[in-house]
Protein backbone atom coordinates (compact mmCIF):
# COMPACT_ATOMS: atom_id res chain seq x y z
CA UNK A 1 0.00 0.00 0.00
CA UNK A 2 1.07 3.57 -0.56
CA UNK A 3 0.41 6.47 1.64
CA UNK A 4 0.99 10.01 0.25
CA UNK A 5 1.10 12.79 2.51
CA UNK A 6 0.61 16.48 1.34
CA UNK A 7 2.58 18.87 3.80
CA UNK A 8 5.83 18.37 5.65
CA UNK A 9 4.50 20.55 8.67
CA UNK A 10 4.21 19.08 12.41
CA UNK A 11 1.19 17.53 11.35
CA UNK A 12 2.51 15.80 8.27
CA UNK A 13 5.63 14.44 9.71
CA UNK A 14 3.82 13.71 12.90
CA UNK A 15 1.31 11.11 10.46
CA UNK A 16 4.28 9.61 8.53
CA UNK A 17 6.08 8.94 11.62
CA UNK A 18 3.31 7.36 13.66
CA UNK A 19 2.05 5.09 10.16
CA UNK A 20 5.42 4.02 9.92
CA UNK A 21 5.65 2.83 13.86
CA UNK A 22 2.50 0.66 12.96
CA UNK A 23 2.98 -0.38 9.52
CA UNK A 24 6.35 -1.32 8.06
CA UNK A 25 4.93 -3.00 5.18
CA UNK A 26 3.75 0.38 3.48
CA UNK A 27 5.58 2.76 1.19
CA UNK A 28 5.00 6.60 2.59
CA UNK A 29 5.97 9.68 0.30
CA UNK A 30 5.89 12.74 2.06
CA UNK A 31 5.42 15.89 -0.26
CA UNK A 32 7.22 19.24 1.07
CA UNK A 33 6.44 21.96 -0.60
CA UNK A 34 9.93 23.72 1.12
CA UNK A 35 13.18 22.74 -0.06
CA UNK A 36 14.99 21.02 3.28
CA UNK A 37 13.90 18.05 5.79
CA UNK A 38 11.16 18.93 8.18
CA UNK A 39 10.79 21.67 10.80
CA UNK A 40 9.10 23.87 13.27
CA UNK A 41 7.58 26.72 12.94
CA UNK A 42 7.41 28.42 16.35
CA UNK A 43 11.24 27.64 16.57
CA UNK A 44 12.33 29.73 13.60
CA UNK A 45 12.97 32.95 15.70
CA UNK A 46 15.05 31.46 18.31
CA UNK A 47 17.00 29.78 15.11
CA UNK A 48 17.56 33.03 13.92
CA UNK A 49 18.92 34.75 16.39
CA UNK A 50 20.73 31.89 18.18
CA UNK A 51 22.29 29.31 15.59
CA UNK A 52 20.39 26.49 17.19
CA UNK A 53 18.77 23.68 15.08
CA UNK A 54 17.62 21.46 17.94
CA UNK A 55 14.34 23.09 18.35
CA UNK A 56 13.84 24.15 14.45
CA UNK A 57 14.30 20.42 13.29
CA UNK A 58 12.67 18.89 16.48
CA UNK A 59 12.02 15.21 14.57
CA UNK A 60 15.75 15.47 13.45
CA UNK A 61 17.26 16.14 10.07
CA UNK A 62 17.98 12.14 8.75
CA UNK A 63 13.80 11.22 10.29
CA UNK A 64 12.66 10.73 7.16
CA UNK A 65 15.69 8.60 5.92
CA UNK A 66 16.18 6.97 9.06
CA UNK A 67 11.97 5.37 9.15
CA UNK A 68 12.52 4.56 5.32
CA UNK A 69 9.80 7.66 4.31
CA UNK A 70 10.46 9.20 0.89
CA UNK A 71 10.65 13.05 1.60
CA UNK A 72 10.27 14.85 -1.84
CA UNK A 73 11.07 18.60 -1.02
CA UNK A 74 10.72 21.59 -3.28
CA UNK A 75 7.47 19.23 -4.44
CA UNK A 76 4.27 21.72 -4.79
CA UNK A 77 0.73 19.98 -5.59
CA UNK A 78 -1.45 21.58 -8.16
CA UNK A 79 -4.22 19.29 -8.33
CA UNK A 80 -5.84 16.06 -6.51
CA UNK A 81 -7.43 14.09 -8.66
CA UNK A 82 -9.71 11.12 -6.76
CA UNK A 83 -11.43 8.97 -9.53
CA UNK A 84 -7.86 7.96 -10.29
CA UNK A 85 -6.23 7.99 -7.10
CA UNK A 86 -3.37 10.52 -8.26
CA UNK A 87 -1.87 14.04 -6.93
CA UNK A 88 -0.29 15.80 -9.51
CA UNK A 89 2.41 18.63 -9.35
CA UNK A 90 3.30 21.91 -10.61
CA UNK A 91 5.90 20.12 -12.07
CA UNK A 92 3.59 17.76 -14.26
CA UNK A 93 4.17 14.77 -12.11
CA UNK A 94 1.69 12.48 -11.02
CA UNK A 95 1.93 10.63 -8.23
CA UNK A 96 -0.24 7.36 -7.48
CA UNK A 97 -1.20 6.96 -4.17
CA UNK A 98 -3.82 4.43 -2.00
CA UNK A 99 -4.14 6.31 0.64
CA UNK A 100 -4.00 10.32 0.71
CA UNK A 101 -3.41 12.61 3.97
CA UNK A 102 -3.66 16.69 3.19
CA UNK A 103 -2.09 18.36 6.18
CA UNK A 104 -0.74 21.45 3.91
CA UNK A 105 -1.30 23.70 6.47
CA UNK A 106 -1.96 27.75 5.56
CA UNK A 107 -0.68 30.76 3.41
CA UNK A 108 -0.56 34.09 4.48
CA UNK A 109 -3.67 36.00 4.03
CA UNK A 110 -2.95 39.69 3.65
CA UNK A 111 -5.62 41.89 2.23
CA UNK A 112 -4.15 45.20 1.96
CA UNK A 113 -2.54 46.79 -2.01
CA UNK A 114 0.91 45.79 -2.58
CA UNK A 115 1.24 43.67 -0.23
CA UNK A 116 2.36 40.80 -2.82
CA UNK A 117 5.68 43.34 -4.00
CA UNK A 118 8.40 41.78 -3.34
CA UNK A 119 9.81 44.52 -0.95
CA UNK A 120 7.10 43.14 1.49
CA UNK A 121 8.47 40.16 3.80
CA UNK A 122 6.30 37.50 5.61
CA UNK A 123 6.93 35.18 8.50
CA UNK A 124 4.87 32.47 7.49
CA UNK A 125 7.89 29.98 6.34
CA UNK A 126 11.53 28.98 6.81
CA UNK A 127 12.34 30.26 3.25
CA UNK A 128 10.22 33.36 3.61
CA UNK A 129 11.61 34.18 7.19
CA UNK A 130 15.39 33.22 5.71
CA UNK A 131 14.89 36.24 3.39
CA UNK A 132 13.56 38.69 5.60
CA UNK A 133 16.38 38.09 8.10
CA UNK A 134 19.31 38.29 5.57
CA UNK A 135 18.07 41.43 4.18
CA UNK A 136 18.17 42.80 7.79
CA UNK A 137 21.68 41.20 8.45
CA UNK A 138 22.98 43.28 4.88
CA UNK A 139 22.65 45.86 6.84
CA UNK A 140 21.31 50.01 5.56
CA UNK A 141 17.88 49.16 7.34
CA UNK A 142 17.07 50.71 11.08
CA UNK A 143 13.67 50.67 10.76
CA UNK A 144 10.78 47.48 10.80
CA UNK A 145 6.79 48.46 10.13
CA UNK A 146 5.16 45.02 10.93
CA UNK A 147 1.51 45.10 9.77
CA UNK A 148 -0.49 42.56 12.33
CA UNK A 149 -0.19 42.21 16.14
CA UNK A 150 -1.11 38.76 16.04
CA UNK A 151 1.55 35.78 17.28
CA UNK A 152 3.79 36.22 14.28
CA UNK A 153 3.54 39.66 14.19
CA UNK A 154 4.20 39.55 18.02
CA UNK A 155 7.37 37.15 17.29
CA UNK A 156 8.77 39.15 14.22
CA UNK A 157 8.60 42.02 16.67
CA UNK A 158 10.89 40.96 19.13
CA UNK A 159 13.05 39.28 16.43
CA UNK A 160 13.94 42.99 14.47
CA UNK A 161 14.15 44.45 17.63
CA UNK A 162 16.72 41.66 18.98
CA UNK A 163 18.95 42.22 15.46
CA UNK A 164 18.94 45.72 16.07
CA UNK A 165 16.07 47.62 14.45
CA UNK A 166 13.43 50.24 15.45
CA UNK A 167 10.27 48.42 14.92
CA UNK A 168 6.77 49.40 14.65
CA UNK A 169 3.50 47.12 14.99
CA UNK A 170 0.41 48.27 13.56
CA UNK A 171 -2.28 46.18 14.67
CA UNK A 172 -6.23 47.14 13.67
CA UNK A 173 -7.95 45.65 16.39
CA UNK A 174 -7.93 47.19 20.28
CA UNK A 175 -5.49 44.70 21.44
CA UNK A 176 -2.26 42.88 20.87
CA UNK A 177 -3.06 39.20 19.56
CA UNK A 178 -6.64 39.84 19.47
CA UNK A 179 -7.94 35.91 18.74
CA UNK A 180 -5.29 34.29 21.29
CA UNK A 181 -5.57 36.65 24.54
CA UNK A 182 -8.30 38.48 26.81
CA UNK A 183 -7.60 42.46 27.15
CA UNK A 184 -5.91 41.78 30.51
CA UNK A 185 -3.49 39.49 29.44
CA UNK A 186 -2.80 41.69 26.24
CA UNK A 187 -2.08 44.58 27.87
CA UNK A 188 0.93 42.58 29.97
CA UNK A 189 1.65 41.49 26.47
CA UNK A 190 2.08 45.31 25.20
CA UNK A 191 3.80 46.45 28.47
CA UNK A 192 6.40 43.71 27.57
CA UNK A 193 6.75 45.30 24.16
CA UNK A 194 6.99 48.84 25.33
CA UNK A 195 10.14 48.16 27.67
CA UNK A 196 11.62 46.53 24.91
CA UNK A 197 11.72 49.71 22.69
CA UNK A 198 8.66 48.74 20.43
CA UNK A 199 6.38 51.36 19.09
CA UNK A 200 2.94 49.62 18.82
CA UNK A 201 -0.45 50.94 17.28
CA UNK A 202 -4.12 50.00 18.20
CA UNK A 203 -7.02 50.36 16.12
CA UNK A 204 -5.29 51.36 12.72
CA UNK A 205 -6.15 50.12 9.80
CA UNK A 206 -3.49 49.75 6.92
CA UNK A 207 -4.65 50.48 3.63
CA UNK A 208 -1.34 49.69 1.36
CA UNK A 209 2.46 49.11 1.23
CA UNK A 210 3.26 52.14 -1.04
CA UNK A 211 6.46 53.88 -2.27
CA UNK A 212 8.23 54.93 -5.60
CA UNK A 213 9.71 52.02 -7.37
CA UNK A 214 10.12 50.25 -4.07
CA UNK A 215 8.07 50.13 -0.95
CA UNK A 216 8.67 53.10 1.47
CA UNK A 217 5.93 53.65 3.98
CA UNK A 218 2.20 51.97 4.76
CA UNK A 219 -0.84 54.16 4.25
CA UNK A 220 -3.06 54.70 6.73
CA UNK A 221 -6.72 56.20 7.02
CA UNK A 222 -4.61 60.17 7.06
CA UNK A 223 -0.70 59.46 7.52
CA UNK A 224 1.48 57.11 6.58
CA UNK A 225 4.34 55.52 8.45
CA UNK A 226 7.86 55.25 7.14
CA UNK A 227 10.11 52.44 7.38
CA UNK A 228 13.41 50.54 5.59
CA UNK A 229 11.89 47.13 5.40
CA UNK A 230 8.05 45.87 6.37
CA UNK A 231 6.29 42.81 7.11
CA UNK A 232 2.93 41.57 6.31
CA UNK A 233 1.38 39.42 9.51
CA UNK A 234 -2.19 40.29 8.74
CA UNK A 235 -3.78 36.66 8.86
CA UNK A 236 -3.68 32.94 7.80
CA UNK A 237 -5.84 30.95 5.18
CA UNK A 238 -6.26 27.41 4.65
CA UNK A 239 -3.26 25.96 1.74
CA UNK A 240 -6.74 24.42 -0.22
CA UNK A 241 -6.56 25.93 -3.67
CA UNK A 242 -5.24 23.03 -5.41
CA UNK A 243 -8.44 21.15 -4.14
CA UNK A 244 -11.01 23.23 -6.96
CA UNK A 245 -12.43 20.40 -8.29
CA UNK A 246 -11.68 17.65 -6.27
CA UNK A 247 -15.04 16.93 -4.88
CA UNK A 248 -13.51 17.36 -1.33
CA UNK A 249 -15.60 19.05 0.73
CA UNK A 250 -14.01 22.52 1.63
CA UNK A 251 -15.57 25.42 3.78
CA UNK A 252 -13.21 27.02 6.06
CA UNK A 253 -10.75 24.24 5.57
CA UNK A 254 -10.73 20.86 4.62
CA UNK A 255 -14.08 19.02 6.36
CA UNK A 256 -13.45 15.92 8.29
CA UNK A 257 -15.23 13.55 10.57
CA UNK A 258 -14.48 12.22 14.37
CA UNK A 259 -12.10 9.71 12.35
CA UNK A 260 -10.39 12.81 10.25
CA UNK A 261 -11.69 11.51 7.11
CA UNK A 262 -13.33 13.78 3.99
CA UNK A 263 -16.33 12.80 2.42
CA UNK A 264 -14.17 11.35 -0.46
CA UNK A 265 -13.21 7.37 0.04
CA UNK A 266 -9.67 7.01 1.38
CA UNK A 267 -8.19 10.63 1.63
CA UNK A 268 -8.13 12.80 5.46
CA UNK A 269 -7.45 16.11 6.56
CA UNK A 270 -5.28 16.76 9.23
CA UNK A 271 -3.17 20.08 11.03
CA UNK A 272 -4.37 23.61 11.26
CA UNK A 273 -6.91 24.21 8.68
CA UNK A 274 -8.82 20.90 9.18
Amino acid sequence: MRVVIIGSGPAGITVAERLRRYRKDVDIILLAAEPGPPYAPPAMADYFLTGRTQMLFWKDRDICERLGIDLQSGVAVSMVRPATRVVETESGVAIPYDRLVIASGSNLYAPIEGCDLEEVYNFKSLTAASALVARVRQGHVHQAVIVGAGFIGVEVALLLRELGLSVTLLEMADRIMPKMLDTETADIVRASLDARGIHVRLETKVSAFAGNGQVARVELEKESVPGNVFVAATGLKPNVAFLRDSGIDVGWGIQVDNRLRTNVSDIYGGGEFR
